[in-house]
């Protein structure tokens, strides 16, 4: 029952030698982090996708620059947008 800011927080936290984070979650919270996060220079058909909504197994790639426990609301480059397979 996380809200985006939640998430967010929690992300600070993850030590600033990690490359890789993964945040597993469900909606609304999930569809709503990639706009938050989103600041503007990525992938903008990634971007549009995620617009027509946000279903299970959907995962976006975000290139995050600064250090984790710098992390704030349109700090993030939406890289890609993929939907899993439902079939």
């Amino acid at each position: 029952h996380a809200d985006p800011e939640d998430v967010i927080d929690a992300a600070r936290w993850v030590p600033v030698d990690a490359h890789t984070v993964i945040y597993v979650g469900h909606n609304p919270t999930a569809g709503e982090l990639p706009h938050l996060l989103d600041d503007g220079s990525g992938d903008t058909g990634a971007l549009t996708d995620v617009s027509m909504g946000y279903p299970t197994s959907a995962v976006t790639v975000f290139d995050v620059e600064a250090p984790w426990a710098d992390l704030r609301m349109g700090k993030a480059r939406l890289v890609d947008y993929f939907v899993g397979d439902r079939g």
